[in-house]
């Protein structure tokens, strides 16, 4: 028995679920706006993330991660250090504005 037909059915769910609008698309059109070459990056890389995502669903690795305590703890506390520099990096960046975006202060007369 081959598993083809079911392998072509899960891809084809997962392109649909990659090609849906959605943060992705805010992030790939607000960075091409701004700057072609930068918006091409952040498109490939959305490419390449859910690549990686659909290889590693498919594959089963939420069911490995179920089963290896160990794994799933790592894998945890990893994305919890990711998302914590993340949000160090931003509260440091929003002290300097970067260049060209000076807040000009009005006062209502």
């Amino acid at each position: 028995m081959t598993l083809a037909p079911q392998l072509l059915t899960l891809s084809a769910v997962f392109l649909l679920a990659c090609i849906s609008p959605g943060p992705d698309f805010t992030a790939v059109t607000s960075n091409a706006l701004a700057d072609r070459l930068r918006g091409l990056g952040v498109a490939v890389g959305v490419a390449v993330a859910c690549t990686i995502w659909a290889t590693l669903a498919m594959f089963g690795l939420g069911l490995l991660l179920t089963k290896i305590a160990w794994l799933h703890e790592a894998v945890r506390l990893g994305g919890a250090a990711y998302l914590h520099y993340l949000g160090v990096k931003m509260l440091l960046g929003a002290r300097h504005p970067p260049a060209g975006m000076q807040v000009e202060a009005t006062r209502n007369a």
